[in-house]
């Protein structure tokens, strides 16, 4: 356990991405929310930096037979919504008492659409999906709900990312469409890191933090006095857990610098392939739009009143230890010569290029 001045400190590390992770699965490290590696429904290893955009879906009722839109346990017609956290919000249909929830659908909650009161056009059937769900109590505490014409608008009440909604095999684009309107960014921030397991690193048995200057001092001819004079900041903090994996050590060799896109841009949107691990410690990527460059690490002293973010940190030395009792340890430092944040909650605004 961890102690400052006799309370817990947890510690949390994200990437300075907004819109891509790093996940950690059959002992290999992977970018995760590209186009070959969409963001699934596991909480990544690293996740992406936090953001305020909340993630938008919205369901298009398109068929007029309301027959076609019931539900049984087999046929695979049915809505599945994913939140912030990545709980499952399953939407199913009857219109004549015989309707089923499906079977082969692990969700959280689930809410019945009854259609059999209604009339058979488009407007009404999405006013049902948005009047039912609305007032079923899982769903509104996850989502705002609205419906304008035969579209349902589902807009997470957390910000940071989610899975896309997803439409079950059983219908066609005939019948209803769902689609992702608005990509969420980061983790959920509205949390503390106490409570968040995507940010939180567990486990973890000793922190150790420095903030300081690099100076350089300056001789004039003629002059005895030298100039002592500030060149960069220097913050680093060390970090001692439980090993429990090769995750970190895997970043150490592959990603000591987060990610970066293959042609230079620090504002890029997910979904793209042009992204790769960055091991160049000399070279931060900042740009007018900001910097994507390293990891974001942030020490909460005391949740709610003192958080201390860290940005834009590199790893810069990792090893392993092996206590006389058996327990290994792997201790991680990492390295900024960026002025960290103080604050009430984490900071996950981005770095602007003058910050270097």
């Amino acid at each position: 356990m961890v102690y400052f001045l006799g309370r817990d400190i947890k510690v949390g590390v994200s990437t300075e991405q907004a819109n891509y992770g790093i996940e950690h699965t059959s002992g290999a490290i992977a970018i995760t929310n590209t186009a070959a590696n969409p963001k699934g429904t596991d909480v990544d290893f690293i996740p992406r930096r936090g953001g305020t955009v909340k993630e938008t879906s919205t369901i298009t009722a398109v068929s007029t037979n309301i027959a076609q839109y019931a539900s049984t346990a087999t046929n695979n017609r049915y809505v599945l919504i994913y939140d912030t956290s990545g709980k499952k919000y399953l939407i199913w249909f009857d219109h004549d008492g015989n309707g089923a929830k499906p079977s082969d659908v692990d969700e959280d909650f689930n809410q019945e659409v009854d259609l059999s009161a209604i009339s058979a056009n488009v407007n009404n059937i999405a006013g049902a999906i948005q009047a039912q769900t609305a007032a079923d109590s899982d769903f509104a505490a996850a989502f705002t709900i609205t419906q304008s014409g035969a579209v349902v608008t589902i807009v997470d009440k957390d910000t940071g990312s989610a899975t896309d909604i997803v439409r079950g095999s059983g219908y066609a684009n005939s019948d209803l469409t769902v689609a992702n309107t608005v990509e969420g960014t980061g983790v959920d921030v509205d949390v503390t890191l106490a409570g968040n397991d995507e940010l939180r690193i567990d486990d973890v048995v000793g922190v150790d933090f420095n903030l300081g200057a690099m100076d350089e001092d300056i001789a004039y001819m003629g002059q005895r006095t030298a100039l002592k004079a500030e060149i960069k900041k220097e913050v680093t903090i060390t970090i001692t857990k439980k090993k429990s994996d090769n995750a970190f050590s895997l970043l150490f060799n592959e990603a000591r610098c987060g990610i970066r896109a293959t042609n230079g841009d620090t504002n890029f949107g997910g979904g793209s392939n042009n992204v790769e691990f960055d091991n160049n410690l000399n070279q931060p990527f900042a740009d007018a739009s900001g910097s994507g460059f390293g990891f974001r690490v942030y020490l909460e002293l005391k949740a709610g009143s003192e958080v201390l973010t860290l940005p834009n940190c590199c790893i810069t030395e990792y090893n392993v230890t092996l206590n006389p009792d058996a327990v290994q340890e792997e201790t991680i430092t990492f390295y900024s010569n960026v002025t960290p944040v103080i604050g009430t909650a984490v900071n996950v605004t981005t770095t602007a290029s003058t910050a270097f």
